[in-house]
């Protein structure tokens, strides 16, 4: 999985948790999931797209955004049809059916429902199949079909008892109050939205609550109990505004309309209405809208005002056509009547007003004019003040129509310029795609994209744009708000590269660890096997051959730790220029005849701190990488230092590898070859552990020299183009001034007792190997070893045998209780014991790990017999 799919599961996930209770802090962290995924469409799979859409698509529907919610759920459907995850292609088929419902479209939503429920099946998804059952009850409901409705809900609570869903078997109880107080059973609708309204709480399902909280309300409204109603119905109203859930606000609004008729408040009633229809035009919601208009009519006719009753009634008719009954049209034509006789007593009231209504109308038009001009003043003020890049662009013809003066500034043209150039003159990518990019932009209510652009000036930015069309005279054109996001996408590349060298690093460091106490085992037996051997024996030579196999790898696993920055470093101030006029010939040797090498030093230069051994191999690594690179023709290497003073405005530049240097003075080390040269490709990859470009390459080589630079608190910079050569420009932190060769033995004063012989060694080593190993070394001086595998069984058996043993070998890396802890325990045992630490990092990661108490010597894995040997005899 990619890093920007972990980060899209990542978001979808938080989705997940804040959908119900914080929808709109789900719904943002949606968009930057699906931002993600189509910014770079190349690392993202299907399945991720498809949930992002689905997310959309859900989040969506629950503000009451049909358009917006139909368009994303119709395009994860067939992406998770394709990817064979059937169950989210049955919910995205569902929340359609359930858009259909809330649009009035009966029959497509019964069409949606029907083939979700057979997908659930199908994938065997009880909770799927209950819910959709529910739904299909709920389609029976709105057709007033109840006896079909009751026996689909309690299928779907059978379901839900077996399988102990809450979420479920709330919404389902929740269906059934609704159903029992249409068919008049209000007694038995309460007991159902009680224990609902119980469930929705426990669980902390604030959706769920505000929508029993209404259904609760109606159930009050059938029993004459419109208070208690109308707090039930104010209660849902204040959920469904505090988290966004439109579609519930319009429900609370019509029934608290329905509350507040009952207690003969027509003010309020009208009011609540007026806003519910609002709601329901606004979410283009047509049933409901009919029912507003419904509701409102009957107050105007109970209120004596028949022209406005009227009025609702016929835009009621208009919307409701096939579920206008014999009632409605009856009510009708006995308004007709009444309206008809009003209009006879209002005839010359009506004449009188004619003249006042027309002179309203031409202020009202008036007032329009003025606020349309003020409103494109302010649109033309923002548009030329502001200071993001802004231009507007005729999809049809890939013209610029106009552009804000930021842009102009931005691009290095005139405004003039801009205006009629063709977008393909600003922006580098192929025709084709710039016309597929426009055509999608004119097409979908927004767009993003991350597109190169090129300056007046001929440099490329990276510009994520933003855009979406609007209409202007008749004509579709496109607005787009655009940002500079090069120097974000070069950061975040940085990101991406230092976390990856972090990874490749833990990874070499690990192997590295596993590797040495194999080495140790390995030279150790190799070195009593020749030590046993007579001279004369024909074994020997192939012994030897394996010993020196062992060595070169232990010289690989010395590169590998290099590479993780925990290589064997001896720090000490060293004058670089010295460094390279005395091996300077040993450069030389190591490059083919065809190479020349070159120096150029600078005339002083300050001490920094390093391994000089560590030093002479970067500097050869790269002379031999650069004498690669120039191959059989003739060629020169350069060599190069000087001092350069770092600040906070001249950083390294692009391709930069390395932790960013802290401002200060710093030794500049250039190699620089005239070689072939390298593309951007082969730039990204040259510092991975054994990249080569050639049939066969030599180790870590550059990975090992970034692993140094970095133990060193530097970094490398890389300049190439292909055909023009390289140059490698590495940093180092410059001393302040000469400095003394920094001491790095072992702590001084630690106490060494002169122990007469024989004295027992203890070795704690959780490798069975190592501890072999060096007991068989050991008794060939006839000194004798005992071993332990942990920390624990060593702590016991030095406590066992406390007054016999003469020092410790103690291993640093081993599971259980560490090293360090193993360590402290011994010296509170006994602090004058002498300990050994043996490990495959280096001296100055044992200094940091112990500042206070530090080991009596150091063993670096691995290590030769007579090293081990040395050792142990200087501290017995």
């Amino acid at each position: 999985m990619s890093d920007i799919q972990k980060q899209i599961a990542a978001l979808n996930a938080q989705v997940g948790i804040l959908e119900d209770n914080d929808p709109q802090q789900a719904y943002e962290l949606c968009l930057s999931a699906y931002q993600l995924a189509i910014k770079q469409p190349e690392e993202v799979d299907k399945v991720t797209l498809a949930h992002c859409l689905y997310n959309l698509g859900y989040l969506n529907y629950r503000f009451g955004h049909y358009n917006l919610a139909q368009q994303y759920l119709r395009e994860s459907a067939p992406l998770f049809a394709e990817t064979g995850i059937l169950q989210k292609q049955a919910g995205a088929l569902r929340f359609l059916g359930l858009i259909q419902w809330r649009l009035g479209n009966n029959p497509e939503m019964l069409n949606y429902h029907y083939q979700a429920i057979g997908l659930y099946q199908k994938s065997n998804d009880q909770h799927g199949e209950a819910i959709s059952l529910s739904d299909i009850g709920l389609a029976y409901f709105h057709i007033n079909d109840l006896p079909k409705t009751l026996e689909y809900l309690q299928k779907a609570l059978d379901i839900y008892n077996q399988i102990d869903h809450p979420q479920g078997k709330c919404t389902v109880l929740n269906n059934l109050a609704m159903t029992h107080t249409a068919s008049g059973s209000p007694e038995k609708a309460l007991d159902f939205a009680r224990h609902s309204l119980n469930i929705a709480r426990r669980i902390d399902n604030k959706m769920l609550e505000t929508n029993v909280l209404d259904t609760t309300g109606e159930v009050y409204l059938s029993l004459g109990e419109p208070k208690t109603a109308l707090a039930h119905f104010q209660q849902s109203l204040t959920m469904a505004q505090e988290y966004g859930y439109e579609p519930a606000r319009l429900t609370a609004l019509q029934n608290a309309g329905k509350a507040y008729l009952q207690l003969g408040d027509f003010e309020q009633a009208v009011a609540a209405l007026e806003e519910a229809l609002t709601i329901a035009e606004t979410l283009g919601a047509i049933g409901e809208e009919a029912k507003c208009h419904w509701e409102l009519a009957r107050i105007y006719k109970k209120t004596g005002r028949y022209a406005a009753a009227l009025r609702y009634y016929e835009r009621y008719h208009d919307l409701n056509e096939t579920i206008f009954k014999e009632k409605a049209a009856a009510q009708f034509e006995s308004l007709q009547v009444l309206h008809e006789m009003e209009q006879v007593q209002r005839e010359q009231e009506m004449a009188q007003k004619h003249h006042i209504a027309l002179e309203k109308e031409v202020a009202v038009r008036t007032q329009a004019e003025k606020s349309l001009q003020e409103s494109e003043a302010r649109y033309r003020q923002m548009f030329e003040g502001h200071t993001a890049v802004q231009w507007i662009v005729d999809p049809e013809t890939s013209l610029i129509v106009d552009v804000n003066p930021a842009a102009a500034q931005f691009y290095g043209y005139t405004r003039e310029e801009m205006r009629q150039m063709p977008i393909a003159h600003i922006n580098v990518l192929p025709p084709e795609e710039i016309a597929a990019r426009l055509a999608q932009a004119k097409r979908e209510a927004r767009t993003y994209h991350v597109v190169p652009h090129k300056l007046a000036s001929g440099e490329i930015r990276q510009m994520e744009i933003h855009a979406n069309p609007i209409t202007l005279h008749d004509r579709t054109f496109l607005y787009a708000i655009l940002h500079d996001v090069t120097d974000r996408l070069k950061a975040e590349a940085a990101l991406r590269q230092a976390q990856k060298l972090e990874s490749l690093g833990i990874l070499a460091g690990g192997i590295a660890h596993d590797f040495n106490n194999l080495l140790v085992a390995m030279l150790g037996q190799t070195y009593l096997a020749l030590a046993k051997l007579p001279p004369e024996s024909s074994a020997q030579p192939h012994v030897e051959k394996a010993a020196l196999a062992a060595e070169q790898a232990a010289d690989l696993t010395r590169q590998m730790l290099a590479f993780s920055g925990k290589g064997q470093f001896h720090i000490q101030p060293i004058n670089m220029n010295k460094l390279i006029e005395t091996n300077l010939h040993l450069f030389q040797t190591a490059a083919p005849k065809n190479v020349r090498l070159r120096s150029q030093l600078a005339d002083s230069l300050p001490l920094i701190e390093a391994d000089a051994g560590q030093m002479q191999q970067v500097v050869m690594n790269l002379i031999i990488n650069g004498a690669e690179a120039i191959g059989e023709r003739p060629g020169t290497v350069w060599i190069r230092t000087s001092e350069q003073e770092i600040t906070a405005d001249n950083p390294p530049t692009p391709h930069f590898a390395g932790d960013p240097l802290k401002p200060g003075r710093y030794i500049r080390l250039e190699v620089e070859d005239d070689g072939a040269g390298m593309d951007v490709a082969t730039l990204e990859k040259i510092f991975d552990p054994f990249f080569t470009t050639k049939d066969l390459g030599h180790g870590l080589g550059l990975a090992a020299v970034l692993g140094i630079v970095r133990g060193h608190q530097g970094c490398i910079q890389v300049s190439s183009q292909a055909g023009e050569g390289t140059t490698f420009t590495l940093f180092f932190p410059a001393l302040a001034e000469p400095e003394p060769a920094a001491d790095t033995s072992m702590e001084e004063g630690t106490a060494v007792t002169t122990l007469t012989p024989p004295k027992i060694i203890l070795v704690i080593d959780d490798e069975e190997t190592v501890c072999e190993a060096v007991c068989d070394i050991l008794e060939l001086d006839d000194i004798e070893a005992i071993t332990a595998s942990d920390g624990a069984k060593g702590l016991a058996l030095f406590q066992a045998r406390q007054a016999d043993i003469g020092a410790v070998i103690l291993d640093l890396t081993m599971p259980g209780m560490s090293g360090e802890e193993t360590f402290q325990a011994l010296r509170e045992m006994d602090t004058a014991v002498p300990i050994i630490l043996s490990s495959g990092f280096n001296e100055d990661e044992i200094t940091h790990r112990f500042p206070q108490h530090k080991p009596n010597a150091f063993l670096h894995k691995p290590y030769r017999a007579e090293q081990l040997l040395e050792i142990v005899k200087s501290v017995l």
